[in-house]
């Protein structure tokens, strides 16, 4: 039996109004850099497809053919790298060169570098397992698959990996391009 009092109902208001007020107080802006860089590169979408192309050859890496979409040609340059630890992570960095700006300026096209990383999977060992007769010994290893299947973002606190993002940049801004804020 659920005994309501005055007290309990003045109470319980009470509290979802500091909840819901909490909650609505206007939070602090986020100071952290996005994970991308904008560019403007003076120049029509097949010559800046061919500077991203050879900026990121600059960094270590496979070339990957350009991917077309109605909004971007994306090109990109992958590279294997080992995980602090064991395993190793593949590294992505990517330059999406915007073809709907290029189509209204014909002086000026925009890419946007980024980059993203995902572990790759590693068979791991778990021990022994019996199979067959109970009581007999089996030879077979119970093995599982480790690491993440979802891509993660690079971020500027991603040291060694976003110094990759940043010359890929300073050799679109070797070559005539501005950094948009």
């Amino acid at each position: 039996m659920i005994v309501r009092t005055r007290r309990v109902t003045i109470i319980t208001i009470a509290v979802g109004v500091v909840a819901c007020h909490r909650n609505s107080a206007p939070k602090p802006a986020m100071t952290a850099q996005p994970p991308e860089i904008i560019l403007a590169v003076p120049a029509s979408i097949d010559s800046t497809l061919k500077l991203a192309a050879f900026a990121l050859r600059t960094i270590e890496g496979t070339l990957q053919a350009p991917r077309f979409t109605s909004d971007a040609t994306v090109v990109s340059t992958h590279y294997v790298r080992e995980r602090r630890g064991r395993g190793l992570i593949e590294v992505a960095v990517i330059a999406a060169i915007d073809r709907r700006a290029a189509q209204t300026s014909a002086t000026r096209t925009l890419v946007r570098l980024s980059a993203l990383a995902l572990d790759m999977p590693q068979r791991v060992t778990l021990g022994p397992n019996r199979v067959g007769i109970p009581g007999v010994p089996g030879t077979a290893t119970n093995t599982s698959l480790i690491g993440s299947t979802r891509p993660r973002v690079i971020t500027p606190a991603d040291t060694s990996d976003w110094l990759s993002v940043g010359l890929v940049a300073e050799e679109f801004l070797r070559h005539g391009a501005r950094r948009i804020p």
